[in-house]
């Protein structure tokens, strides 16, 4: 799972507050500040990390909502959930100010007065994507890759999330790589996925995906 926030850069403290509280719950962000580096395409960068996300987070500020770079992110946001039949953004409230007519209408995690009760309403939103398990695998002294398997339905259709991030403490070849694998399923393996779930055997849909993986080689020599 992976959460694209969309901010003012006048609400950085707050984001930045957010955005550790996110990954110490081992759940991927992207902030801006954090990922772009000198070269990079801003644009195509944004775009792409805002399509490969799970869930948007727009931080509504008075500072944000008259940001034209915020309002082109939630207009993605919003034609991805046109598009993808589910919700993709996440209105968080920060501070008493004129929220957006097309996000008028959505629950919001409320932020205005303390960050905890705020902070568990986003993680009650995440949550459709439930995680089936995670851990972490030590490949050398300095070298380990944290996992995560998140399965569940959002929309019309079943999901199959997996993130793997690969830490290097090595103090001559440091480096974070992230790996993400997003398997959406059609209706008929939507409706297979809420059979297995209603008979308690939800762990079925992710099972059989992994041996389908396991079984293609285009795809197991990735491993």
């Amino acid at each position: 799972m992976s959460i694209f926030i969309s901010y003012s850069h006048q609400d950085k403290d707050f984001v930045d507050k957010l955005a550790t509280h996110l990954v110490n719950h081992r759940i991927h962000v992207f902030v801006d500040r954090w990922e772009m580096n000198v070269g990079d395409y801003i644009t195509q960068k944004i775009q792409q990390a805002i399509t490969d996300a799970s869930f948007l987070i727009v931080v509504l500020s008075k500072s944000s909502v008259g940001s034209d770079w915020c309002k082109r992110e939630m207009n993605t946001g919003l034609m991805l959930e046109l598009d993808l039949k589910r919700v993709v953004i996440l209105p968080v409230l920060l501070q008493d100010c004129v929220i957006p007519l097309f996000l008028k209408d959505k629950l919001y995690a409320d932020f205005r007065k303390e960050f905890a009760n705020g902070f568990c309403q986003v993680l009650t939103a995440v949550a459709s994507l439930n995680k089936e398990f995670s851990g972490r695998v030590q490949n050398e002294a300095n070298i380990f890759t944290d996992f995560a398997c998140n399965c569940g339905k959002r929309g019309e259709y079943f999901e199959f999330l997996i993130d793997l991030v690969e830490y290097s403490i090595l103090p001559d070849q440091p480096h974070t790589i992230l790996t993400s694998i997003t398997f959406v399923g059609n209706k008929e393996a939507s409706k297979k996925f809420e059979l297995y779930n209603s008979l308690g055997k939800g762990w079925l849909m992710k099972n059989m995906i992994l041996m389908l993986c396991a079984e293609d080689k285009s795809i197991s020599c990735l491993n």
